[in-house]
């Protein structure tokens, strides 16, 4: 059985129907999740390991890593696949974390 994630509830929902726009969701779950909690959801991994990006990238770089590994990954085209899920919340803590820095 796979661990119980407590932000899966804050980046999906857990009703049914429309999750709302993709800047909603990014928004309501970038304020509620703290820089360490990301680095926890990251695991080991650094953040530009998770989005296959090298330190020194631009603001530029790293955003289009995340839009493009976060439409790889969705939950909406990886339906019952827990692996997949998973993966896409690592991607997201990872652009918190480094959106947090650059700021």
């Amino acid at each position: 059985m796979a661990k119980k994630n407590p932000w899966k509830d804050a980046l999906y929902g857990t009703y049914e129907g429309p999750r709302g726009s993709p800047e909603e969701w990014r928004k309501a779950f970038q304020q509620t999740l703290s820089p360490e909690q990301a680095e926890e959801l990251m695991g080991e991994k650094s953040p530009w390991e998770i989005l296959e990006i090298k330190p020194d990238a631009s603001k530029e770089e790293i955003r289009v890593a995340y839009r493009r590994l976060s439409m790889k990954y969705h939950p909406d085209h990886n339906e019952n696949k827990e692996w997949a899920q998973e993966k896409f919340i690592r991607i997201e803590a990872a652009y918190v974390v480094l959106m947090k820095e650059l700021v």
